[in-house]
């Protein structure tokens, strides 16, 4: 595309070169033709005067020689002052005549003698005929000598008059045919110019069109390829997010028998060695189905579809439970673990799980990269502000500048390398970053390497309209729950679920609590097995025969008035609000807590 735009460019130039050049000629042919105009009205004007003087020159020595011949006939004054006047009038003319030329001068100047006769012959007529002597005075009028000498006058004065004015006319026309051939070769060189930029105008236009539908050709292939990319792309996201969302889902059945089985192994007496390895095996369960989470969290964003929830809670609950968690994985590390703890509204409206995981991924990372020293939190709002300020900063190995700038990308790790000391996926930071952005809230690490990191964060959570003392006692102590194996005693539960270690994990904690228990490994047998004695169904959702959704709205139907909890892996907020508007009466998702399952069953039983 380069030497098309070089010739459209080019051809441009040459444009602007001919207009200038036409431009130039105009204004250099204005002052000529101005100029010849001028020329030529004067050179007309000249000769109107001529034509006039000649004319009035005419008139005034035939009134003159009348007037004369006048008085000898009648004697009247009236005709020897109009002579007089005349006389005067015919005077002035023949020195304007004598102004316009000098041969119409030299010729008024030659016939001085013969006009000096003329007067004299006029006056004797008038002397005459004032002396009475009328014939005589007639006859001096009308003889040879008086006509002879006035003929004379008048063929020098006239011709020299009509010579002028026909050389006038002469050197008009020779200037006129002058001008017009100048004026036509103007015209021609103009038009020639005129006809050379219609033409570069009609190859520019032409060029340009040529290169315009190249462009377009070009560009139309491009968008076409962007379009054919971009659907490829939407498809590979969306096999992306698909594949993720399935590999979190198959991921939670054997997490919900890891979990299950240590949660239920804790009631087991232990030696203190056996309660040290259930709490590291814990934990490492906690953080696979935290990882679960994370992925379930990153397809979520991906869709655009991530719902914060806007619940008032108290951020010292969520103090103390992070404290809790990470002051246990501290002592496993022998690192020191402050929290600090300085709201003086600790109610406050906002999505506490979420800005649980914020916290449990940033002090992760913390616990990760920290082998020897602290890790600090602190919370920190006034009593009249909605924001936030927590603080996370450790004495770890602390984080190079070149990577702090892609910490918040997706899948990318501060050292990716085969020979890396700490493992993950490096989705924690980027979730953080978009949850803080949900949010509106700000994140801003600092680091030097070697010395450490802190984290400073700047979160909105608005204060709810009610805010009393009372509210906040209340929210200080937790309630109180029987810590004993009768919470559900005497409950008869129905457990739909087609996975065999799911089966032993419900049914071993329903029944330490004091629960019966019966089986149903599909939707179809749990509509048979349905019957007045069960009280409460868990529904798994993804079953073979029947799935969880069509048994439960033949169990809905039937038996109106039994609790239905859906217990399913299924848990994005989407899914969640789904299984709610079809009637179910809680979900509780996968990895199953027992404390949840618990809480879920007490609440829709009491």
């Amino acid at each position: 595309m380069v030497d098309p735009l070089r010739q459209v460019k080019q051809l441009r130039v040459k444009l602007l070169l001919l207009l200038v050049i036409v431009f130039i000629a105009l204004a250099a042919l204005m002052p000529f033709v101005i100029s010849s105009l001028n020329e030529r009205n004067e050179l007309n004007t000249h000769i109107q005067s001529i034509k006039k003087i000649t004319s009035d020159i005419i008139y005034y020595d035939e009134v003159l020689t009348m007037s004369a011949r006048m008085f000898t006939f009648t004697q009247e004054d009236r005709w020897s002052r109009r002579y007089i006047n005349i006389a005067n009038t015919l005077d002035q003319t023949l020195l304007e005549a004598e102004a316009l030329d000098p041969v119409i001068a030299d010729a008024i100047a030659a016939t001085a003698q013969v006009n000096t006769k003329l007067i004299e012959i006029e006056s004797k007529a008038f002397a005459l005929a004032r002396a009475g002597k009328l014939a005589q005075a007639r006859s001096s009028l009308l003889d040879e000598t008086y006509f002879a000498l006035k003929a004379q006058y008048q063929a020098t004065v006239f011709k020299a008059l009509d010579n002028t004015r026909a050389l006038s006319e002469t050197k008009m026309v020779q200037q006129n045919q002058l001008k017009t051939n100048v004026l036509i070769l103007s015209l021609l060189g103009l038009s020639v110019l005129f006809f050379a930029f219609i033409a570069y105008l009609f190859r520019h236009n032409k060029q340009a069109d040529k290169y315009i539908e190249e462009l377009l050709t070009t560009l139309n292939d491009s968008i076409a390829k962007l379009n054919t990319t971009s659907k490829d792309l939407e498809q590979a996201s969306k096999a992306k997010s698909q594949l993720l969302a399935n590999m979190s889902h198959e991921l939670r059945t054997p997490i919900n028998g890891l979990y299950g089985a240590l949660q239920l192994l804790r009631k087991e007496p232990q030696s203190n060695e056996g309660t040290s390895l259930l709490d590291t095996a814990s934990m490492c369960s906690e953080m696979l189905s935290a990882l679960v989470n994370d992925i379930l969290d990153f397809t979520q964003m991906e869709k655009g579809k991530l719902q914060l929830e806007k619940r008032e809670f108290d951020l010292r609950r969520v103090s103390k439970t992070i404290e809790h968690i990470f002051s246990h994985e501290c002592e496993q590390k022998k690192l020191r673990f402050n929290c600090t703890f300085n709201v003086e509204s600790p109610r406050r409206l906002g999505d506490e799980l979420r800005l649980k995981q914020v916290l449990v991924n940033l002090l992760s990372n913390a616990v990760k990269f920290t082998q020897q020293g602290r890790i600090s939190l602190s919370f920190t709002a006034t009593s009249d502000s909605p924001w936030l300020d927590i603080v996370i900063s450790d004495t770890g190995s602390g984080i190079k500048e070149e990577v702090l700038s892609k910490l918040f990308k997706h899948f990318e790790q501060g050292d990716a390398s085969a020979t890396r000391l700490y493992s993950g996926v490096g989705l924690g930071l980027a979730i953080v970053k978009s949850l803080l952005d949900a949010m509106r809230g700000t994140i801003n690490i600092t680091s030097q390497p070697g010395s450490g990191t802190s984290v400073e964060l700047s979160l909105p959570l608005a204060l709810p309209e009610k805010t009393t003392k009372e509210a906040d006692e209340e929210g200080e102590s937790e309630p109180q729950k029987a810590d004993d194996a009768a919470l559900l005693q005497g409950l008869s539960i129905l457990i739909v679920e087609d996975n065999a270690v799911n089966q032993i994990i419900l049914q071993k904690m329903l029944v330490s609590q004091g629960a019966k228990t019966a089986l149903a490994v599909n939707g179809q047998e749990a509509i048979d097995k349905m019957s007045a004695d069960i009280q409460l169904v868990l529904m798994d959702i993804q079953m073979p025969v029947m799935g969880g959704v069509e048994a439960f709205q033949e169990i809905r139907s039937q038996w109106p008035v039994v609790p239905v909890i859906a217990v399913t892996a299924n848990v994005f907020e989407s899914d969640i609000s789904h299984y709610a508007r079809l009637g179910f009466d809680g979900v509780v998702a996968k990895p199953i807590s027992q404390s949840a399952l618990t809480d879920t069953i007490l609440s829709n039983c009491a």
